[in-house]
């Protein structure tokens, strides 16, 4: 009697605890997944701008190795850092940032577009490519310290876009993203506002309508509409004899034919 009455116990502390795992595992239940934390990469606001060394790619500068922040003294200034292998999201930030530059570079702001990369003779061709069919307003220039870029500035390597607003020397704003939203582009524009004191609010051409190069459109901005396979023909010739549907002799009805054949047999 014990023994079953014991049994009894456990097979109902086991059910118990069943449905309490299913409940706390359905959404918004009390074990629900945490929202995704934050990504740090760079000096936060408030800490300072540290000095490092870039590379000039598409600038034309006499010298080409030259520090940033020496420079931009204490102007406001943008820091875009992103991994020099270039791909379609790294390629929109670099346009859509790059818009807001321009009409920031009005105002006072200095900007600099920094590539990260463990192979610079690869990504220094990389980014003159890139430039040439993008044509950002900001030069390109590559970190001297590979791919985690300047030591001093704690980077992550982890992601695509790393922006550093920085004014009198010291960080104003620190974004980083695996991969940036519209509405992060939006609180860019609005950092970039307050730094400045005007209003920023330039994109790149078609970015209202969504995608890089504007919605219902193909890569390029080009129509999407999709390129016959190679090899291919067009329909009218897909018949077998390498003419136009519109050239060849319509077939007669199956009556007709059926008549003619009646008077040949005759």
């Amino acid at each position: 009697m014990e023994l079953r009455l014991l049994l009894a116990l456990v097979f109902v502390g086991i059910a118990g605890a069943g449905q309490g795992a299913r409940q706390e595992s359905r959404p918004g239940g009390p074990a629900s997944a945490p929202a995704a934390e934050k990504v740090f990469s760079g000096p936060q606001a408030g800490e300072k701008a540290l000095s490092f060394q870039l590379a000039d790619v598409t600038g034309g500068r006499k010298e080409r190795e030259f520090d940033p922040t020496k420079e931009s003294a204490d102007d406001p200034t943008l820091y875009f850092f992103f991994p020099a292998d270039v791909n379609r999201i790294i390629a929109r930030a670099l346009v859509t940032i790059s818009a807001a530059c321009e009409q920031g570079k009005q105002h006072g702001l200095r900007s600099y577009f920094v590539g990260l990369t463990q192979s610079p003779l690869t990504a220094d061709q990389r980014l003159r490519d890139v430039w040439s069919s993008l044509k950002p307003v900001v030069p390109a220039s590559l970190s001297m310290e590979g791919i985690e870029g300047p030591g001093n500035w704690a980077l992550n390597k982890k992601c695509y876009v790393t922006v550093v607003l920085v004014k009198n020397g010291k960080v104003a704003f620190n974004y980083a993203a695996l991969s940036p939203a519209d509405s992060d582009y939006e609180l860019l524009r609005l950092e970039l506002s307050k730094l400045l004191g005007v209003k920023i609010d330039a994109k790149p051409p078609g970015f209202d309508r969504g995608g890089m190069m504007g919605g219902g459109e193909g890569r390029g901005g080009r129509p999407d509409a999709r390129p016959a396979r190679e090899g291919s023909e067009p329909a009218s010739r897909r018949a077998g004899d390498g003419k136009p549907a519109e050239s060849r002799p319509k077939e007669k009805p199956k009556e007709e034919r059926g008549a003619e054949n009646q008077r040949k047999d005759r």
